[in-house]
């Protein structure tokens, strides 16, 4: 046991050639199975830190603080994290893997505090869960800038958006499994008045599922990386190269349009569970069906960044984002809210896929870390604002009945007026930073357009089904032996 821990502190020896590529392929294979044990971790803990904030009677701005707060520290924590990434090891040489293993190990821990905290003090219990929340945000965020640098290292750029697409079809699936489970078992809580102790069994399988993640961790390769001396600039920098800056235009473009959706977003939950009235069954099918849409699309999504670039995807789908905040302000239907999900889940799987991309396309490996902890920090200023400034005001500020001339208005509570503000925000964002950034790969150019009309035909469904019938050993035999169709036309 001793000798295993000091292996994940002494650096892995160096390897070449064919070595090198056995290495590199067993961990982004096990980079894939972390990635499972990561969609655990969320399914059974992060999806409930809201209905459990809920439970213990949080209002408005207490859940907008639990939704942005920790995106701050979050951000604060990658700072911390980049620079420490870049300095651990001899010879100031950038060690990744014990950082990551050690933070993912204390945040399994986090996730037993958290449900014991407030507790153990429930005349502060809110407080007690804002408090552990934040410092869930640090340990969760601290090696993401680390975690960024290593797998940009172990993966090909032109194999990113298949690689990425096919690790987060991996994640979504099983996060959709771990909150069908985590549902089943708060509800058998629920139904026999244990909903304390559910909540404590959830966050407990988070624990565990997290320890899991830091195990495997410990069994990464992780190439050298040695910092340049030119690597280092201070967010300041960072900020006066943004009028020409192409990373930093993008990086701007981005924390708008989060600053933009986190108006409505820490909101969300509190309509679905306080003002709908849905059950915590309810809830969790609609987010699983945001996860299972996902999924869906995922490989089809990577297919197109890999092709047309990320910056084509983010312009396609930015489109599609302002629409969605306004489907849930003027429907209340449990079925349409669902098909609701869908389409988001379908829009923001391409949405995130091509802002992660394009940082590894736009960012050379020595400033990747650097480069990450900046880019949050950025969009955790635009998120607080948009959620903690903006949102928070609304919800509390925008009467829930109210007259337009002749007209009056009776909402079921201020939030569908706080989704009509996101909704503009988001065009907002979308129309004066997304045509500022360009892409840097060679890619086939796309129109914005075409690449709407080839998703609203629902070529990544069919895409999707497509891929399931061949990986189908008699169907994809029957269909192999049919002609392929013709490739499609360029621009298409």
């Amino acid at each position: 046991m001793l000798g295993d821990v000091m292996a994940v502190f002494s650096p892995d020896p160096p390897l070449t050639g064919a070595d090198l590529e056995r290495a590199s392929e067993r961990t982004r294979r096990l980079s894939v199975a972390e990635g499972a044990t990561w969609a655990v971790m969320c399914g059974f803990g992060d999806a409930y830190l809201a209905p459990f904030a809920l439970f213990l009677k949080a209002g408005n701005h207490a859940m907008a603080f639990l939704g942005t707060a920790p995106l701050v520290v979050g951000a604060l924590a990658q700072l911390a994290g980049a620079s420490l990434s870049e300095r651990t090891g001899r010879e100031r040489t950038g060690r990744r893997k014990p950082l990551l293993v050690l933070t993912t190990a204390a945040h399994a821990l986090g996730y037993l505090l958290l449900f014991w905290a407030p507790f153990l003090f429930r005349a502060h219990a809110v407080e007690a869960l804002l408090v552990v929340g934040a410092v869930l945000a640090w340990l969760a965020s601290f090696g993401t800038p680390a975690w960024t640098s290593w797998m940009g290292d172990l993966v090909a750029p032109e194999r990113r958006g298949r690689y990425f697409a096919l690790r987060n079809v991996v994640v979504m699936l099983t996060m959709v499994v771990a909150m069908l489970a985590a549902a089943a078992m708060l509800s058998a809580g629920r139904a026999r008045g244990w909903i304390w102790a559910g909540f404590g069994g959830l966050f407990t399988v988070a624990a565990i599922a997290r320890g899991t993640s830091s195990w495997l961790f410990a069994r990464h390769h992780e190439p050298p990386l040695t910092p340049s001396p030119g690597s280092y600039f201070s967010f300041w920098d960072y900020l006066r190269r943004a009028p020409r800056s192409n990373f930093a235009k993008f990086s701007f473009a981005v924390a708008m349009m989060n600053g933009a959706v986190n108006t409505a977003g820490p909101f969300f939950t509190v309509y679905m569970l306080r003002d709908l009235h849905w059950t915590y069954f309810q809830f969790t099918v609609s987010t699983v069906v945001f996860l299972v849409a996902q999924s869906v699309v995922y490989r089809w999504w990577g297919a197109i960044c890999d092709r047309h670039g990320a910056r084509s995807v983010m312009k396609a789908t930015s489109v599609i984002l302002p629409v969605l905040p306004l489907l849930w302000a003027f429907i209340t239907s449990y079925p349409a809210l669902l098909v609701a999900q869908a389409l988001s889940g379908c829009t923001w799987a391409g949405f995130n896929l091509a802002s992660t991309n394009f940082i590894y396309d736009a960012v050379t490996p020595q400033k990747r870390a650097r480069i990450v902890g900046y880019h949050g920090l950025l969009n955790a200023f635009f998120t607080l604002i948009g959620g903690n400034v903006i949102g928070a005001t609304l919800a509390e500020v925008v009467p829930a009945s109210f007259a337009i001339g002749p007209v009056h208005v009776t909402l079921l509570s201020s939030l569908p007026a706080v989704f009509v503000a996101s909704s503009l925000l988001r065009i907002l964002a979308a129309a004066i930073m997304l045509p500022r950034f360009r892409e840097v790969r060679e890619v086939e150019r796309v129109g914005t357009l075409a690449l709407l009309r080839r998703f609203g035909r629902g070529e990544p469904v069919v895409s999707a089904g497509m891929e399931l019938i061949h990986r189908l050993p008699l169907l994809g035999r029957i269909f192999s032996s049919r002609p392929a169709p013709p490739p499609p036309k360029r621009g298409a």
